[in-house]
Formats: C-alpha cells, sequence, structure tokens
C-alpha cells in the first residue's frame, strides 16, 4: 500500500497533524464560547461552541462534540432558553452514555432547566 512508502507515510502524518490541528481549533472555540458563557455574552457564546460543535463532527471527535453539546446546552440555560437547553443537554448525554461509555453529570443542570421550564408555564 501506498502507506509504506515514505510519501504515504508523510501524507498520513499530514492528516494526522491536520485532525490535531483542527481538534485544537475546535477546544480553543469550546473554551471561548464557555468564557463568554461566564461574561454574561451568551450570544457569542452560542456562535463558538456551534463552530466548536461543527469542527468536532466533522472530524470524528465524539467526545470533542458531547463536549460542545453540553457546553451549548449550559449556555442555552444561562440564557433562560430552557427548551433548546434540555435539547442539547440530551444529545450530549446520548453521546457520552452511548458512545463513549460515560455518564456524564448533566443531570443535575437537565433537571434545573426541566424545573426552570415548568416555572415559567
Amino acid at each position: 500500500g501506498s502507506m509504506l512508502r515514505p510519501s504515504g507515510i508523510l501524507n498520513g502524518s499530514r492528516a494526522q497533524s491536520e485532525i490535531r490541528n483542527v481538534k485544537g481549533e475546535s477546544g480553543a472555540l469550546s473554551n471561548l464560547g464557555v468564557a463568554y458563557v461566564y461574561l454574561g455574552q451568551h450570544d457569542k457564546a452560542i456562535e463558538y461552541l456551534e463552530q466548536a460543535l461543527a469542527l468536532s463532527q466533522k472530524i470524528g471527535d465524539v467526545r470533542g462534540e458531547g463536549g460542545a453539546l453540553s457546553n451549548l446546552g449550559s449556555a442555552y440555560a444561562h440564557s433562560n432558553q430552557y427548551e433548546k437547553a434540555i435539547e442539547f443537554l440530551k444529545l450530549s448525554e446520548l453521546i457520552f452514555k452511548n458512545r463513549l461509555g460515560i455518564t456524564y453529570p448533566l443531570k443535575a443542570l437537565l433537571e434545573k432547566c426541566r424545573n426552570e421550564q415548568q416555572d415559567d408555564t
């Protein structure tokens, strides 16, 4: 196969490097999004977190995708958009539980959103 030739190995190495770069970019965007949540700039937070989610999905980074979804859920919860928050938190929970085998501590935030949503009706 082409991977046994130096050029094949180099191309494989470049591909891995590109994936790491995109993964790093996704992580940076996610961190910016979280920072904007804490600054109370929810629209800007959601914008960055949506970009992080798209990049994670593009490269198949399941953990990054789950994290971006949970951060989006948190951003929507902080902006009192509980229905959207629940939607993203449930998606995140599914990814962590079903694809990574991790019980992620989102239950408390999910319950808070459900309670807030009921209080609003």
